[in-house]
């Protein structure tokens, strides 16, 4: 099935909700790359991207409290958003390899949802349509 076809039975609060913890994984995921510490330029790009996720993140909750009154959002639970990726460790080229693989899809997934959420909701059309752009340079800066 389609995500879009998928995301239909989803609210714009949920969509938020489920948008924020992606950020926040995401983050988190980064930052294991950080960790890892292969090289100088290896955790200076993952800080920066990073640092994205969490200003994308931010940028979700000011809307949710915009719109909702809080920035207390709520994750929904289903099998029919997709999986936030995640991976064991970075202890070898395989293991890293393979992350930079599901980064790449969770990434795609975001592009996905906010492109969804840029038709859907106008009224937001031109946050929902920066995220996305935002997510796609993530890997073609």
């Amino acid at each position: 099935m389609k995500i879009e076809k998928q995301l239909d039975q989803f609210d714009l609060k949920q969509l938020i909700g489920y948008s924020v913890d992606s950020e926040e994984k995401s983050k988190r995921f980064y930052g294991e790359f950080v960790e890892s510490g292969k090289g100088q330029l290896v955790p200076e790009r993952f800080r920066s991207l990073m640092n994205d996720e969490e200003l994308h993140k931010e940028t979700l909750l000011g809307l949710h409290e915009e719109l909702y009154g809080d920035r207390d959002y709520v994750v929904p639970q289903g099998e029919d958003l997709p999986p936030h990726e995640d991976f064991d460790s970075l202890e070898n080229v395989e293991n890293f390899l393979d992350a930079l693989g599901k980064a790449i899809v969770n990434e795609n997934n975001a592009i996905r949802i906010y492109k969804y959420m840029e038709e859907e909701y106008g009224g937001h059309s031109d946050l929902f349509g920066y995220l996305a752009s935002m997510e796609r340079a993530i890997w073609n800066p």
